[in-house]
């Protein structure tokens, strides 16, 4: 019987790690996957700024968001087009080849329009985001690399997986924010890339590589001109890198030194102007062709004052109209008066609200190894007047992530309009720049297990999580009603209502009504429909109410029912007569607060929720509960808790 040595049982250890962090980390990546089905609905933009509205229902004004306006163009087309269009192309082009037949898009169900893409955005999450941070994680701990070598476990020569990217892929903002198809996941792709070509370790300075940090700068640049205040501190680690190799290069004399760096400098930068600008026309060019086909499609009925409007957001260059989304993006977000339609915020709502939100105890980490590097930078200043010869330098990836997040958190902070996926880019250099290998004990583990469960259970399969499912249900329903009400509730993406059946394909037709009750207003909406509905579409007339008063509801059902009423001797209460028309109804898709606890449903009687059949007397509609989709939570209309887990 021969006892290891303690060579052998280190091996071991290290095997065994490297097994439990590659098992760890494939469950993650198949979570990430897997939770595209989640029904979260986070937050509209990530319908209406991806380019499921904008590229598939063009000849329906109402559901084109308003940046895609070609009066407002402070989007560009090309990032939704990317993670929308060209992932569903290959899934139409793949299926062509599996299934002959007819894979257009056109043809494809609201369910595939959105799934496919979510699938896309997080396998590039995986290709992007995860091996920026392996590789940045590598370079930043190389001393602690560990590689197995026991030929007898089945892991030999493989490495184990960083630290860094095991939090990562257990954010919750990577499993819910990183596989949905957010302009600011898009951001996030970009710094990535950005981050592995100033970090590779190839050819230093190539003329290649100055090009393609140019080119990288422009799409990011193009997916959100906030990309530039986290890109700024890598462009000039860039710059830092140039000047190191050119001292390192020539030592001879400080005036041909410094001459070497100047044309180094100039060189690169004119290499990197030249990537941003190509790019940069490449984007202007798809913009000016979408926006301006938009604007010869619609300006026929408008007058020559609207139609002057349509070209506010163009650009003159030899006499032609160009579109410029940053210049426009940067024009609108400057005026204040733009910012206070969507929400204004205290300036110190991304640091001290939505960092916590979005990263918990890593924010909090972050935090206090700022406050330990000033002061540190601080002690280390007193040494030097005393001791000249001290010096004193952090580590290359630390301090350029350290930076990432100061530029990006300042700058976004500057604006009065703050959400919390904004600051999802900083993601990818706070996670690198932590010390989380000083935070691997167990109570540590269950905070950020916990933080990140309940996270991501709210914002994936809470929030606002019937409006999917039940748009995908009018696919099926048997009977097709006068329209389907949307109450109290985020915005419906029609695309979702698309059937992928030719012959029973559903169209959608949209009414943003200010005022329900306007007569006028209601009968545009019909001829809207109307419209359609000649060209060979069978229209579902949604119409979305969004958080208006229950009085809107009210006038909304009274227009859209016209049912002869009589009223009887009982307090003056009304009821119906027989309807007129067996199809005479209407789908109201609502949270049950807005119903059960409203004037709607104060005569129903506690009996509401038991059976399925109530009444709205006020009205005198019969109403039928005909589905409930839940878990469902809004914020603005919380539930309220009646002591049983069944009815919150």
């Amino acid at each position: 019987m021969t006892r290891p040595t303690r060579s052998t049982s280190t091996n071991f250890v290290q095997n065994n790690n490297a097994a439990v962090s590659w098992i760890v980390y494939v469950l993650l990546i198949g979570l990430r996957l897997i939770f595209v089905l989640l029904p979260g609905y986070v937050h509209p933009d990530e319908f209406f700024q991806s380019g499921q509205e904008a590229l598939f229902f063009s000849s329906t004004r109402a559901t084109v968001a308003w940046e895609f306006e070609s009066h407002n163009a402070i989007r560009s087309i090309v990032p939704p087009w990317f993670l929308t269009v060209l992932p569903l192309r290959f899934y139409a082009f793949v299926c062509h080849l599996v299934s002959p037949g007819d894979w257009s898009i056109d043809r494809l169900s609201g369910r595939e329009l959105l799934l496919v893409p979510r699938l896309f955005v997080a396998l590039l999450s995986i290709f992007t985001v995860d091996v920026c941070v392996w590789r940045m994680g590598r370079l930043k701990n190389q001393e602690r690399e560990i590689k197995c070598t026991d030929a007898n476990n089945g892991w030999e020569g493989l490495p184990t997986v960083p630290l860094e990217v095991l939090v990562l892929a257990s954010s919750w903002p990577a499993l819910v924010l990183l596989n949905r198809p957010f302009s600011n996941s898009l951001e996030t792709m970009c710094l990535a890339c950005l981050l592995q070509v100033i970090f590779s370790t190839g050819s230093k300075f190539s003329t290649c590589r100055c090009i393609i940090v140019g080119a990288i700068c422009a799409a990011g640049f193009f997916s959100r001109i906030t990309f530039a205040s986290f890109a700024a501190p890598i462009v000039l680690l860039f710059v830092h890198q140039r000047q190191s190799h050119c001292r390192d290069l020539d030592s001879i004399q400080q005036r041909s030194s410094l001459g070497k760096y100047v044309h180094g400098f100039l060189r690169d930068s004119f290499l990197m102007a030249l990537g941003f600008i190509v790019v940069s026309g490449l984007f202007i060019w798809a913009d000016t062709l979408y926006y301006q086909e938009q604007h010869n499609e619609f300006v026929v009925s408008e007058t020559a004052e609207d139609d002057e409007l349509k070209h506010a957001a163009t650009t003159k260059l030899f006499g032609r109209p160009i579109f410029i989304t940053p210049l426009n993006f940067l024009a609108y977000n400057s005026n204040a008066t733009n910012l206070s339609q969507h929400g204004l915020h205290p300036r110190y709502i991304h640091a001290l609200v939505n960092m916590p939100m979005l990263f918990g105890p890593l924010a909090v980490l972050w935090y206090l190894q700022l406050f330990r590097m000033w002061f540190q930078c601080k002690s280390v200043k007193n040494e030097a007047r005393q001791t000249p010869q001290s010096s004193h330098a952090w580590p290359m990836i630390t301090s350029t992530c350290i930076g990432i997040v100061v530029s990006g958190l300042c700058v976004l902070s500057c604006a009065p309009h703050q959400e919390p996926r904004f600051l999802l880019p900083i993601l990818i250099p706070l996670v690198v720049s932590v010390p989380c290998q000083k935070c691997t004990g167990r109570a540590a583990f269950m905070i950020w297990i916990i933080f990140n469960g309940v996270l991501l259970g709210f914002f994936g399969g809470l929030h606002q999580a019937g409006v999917v499912p039940s748009l995908l249900e009018l696919n099926f329903v048997a009977k097709q009603p006068a329209a389907v009400v949307f109450y109290h509730t985020y915005m419906p993406p029609l695309f979702l209502t698309r059937s992928r059946s030719p012959e029973n394909e559903k169209g959608a037709c949209n009414a943003f009504l200010d005022d329900p009750v306007s007569q006028t207003e209601h009968n545009d909406f019909r001829g809207r429909c109307d419209l359609k509905s000649k060209e060979g579409l069978n229209e579902m007339p949604i119409i979305d109410l969004k958080g208006t008063h229950e009085s809107h509801l009210l006038d909304t059902l009274n227009d859209l029912l016209q049912c002869d009423l009589r009223a009887t001797g009982n307090n003056g209460i009304q009821t119906m007569d027989e309807f007129t028309t067996a199809d005479n109804f209407v789908y109201v898709v609502a949270p049950w607060t807005t119903i059960s606890h409203s004037s709607l449903g104060d005569n129903a009687g506690d009996n509401a929720r038991e059976n399925p059949t109530f009444c709205l007397p006020k009205i005198g509609f019969d109403c039928e509960k005909i589905r409930t989709y839940h878990p469902h939570i809004t914020t603005e209309d919380f539930p309220i808790w009646e002591g049983s887990i069944r009815t919150f």
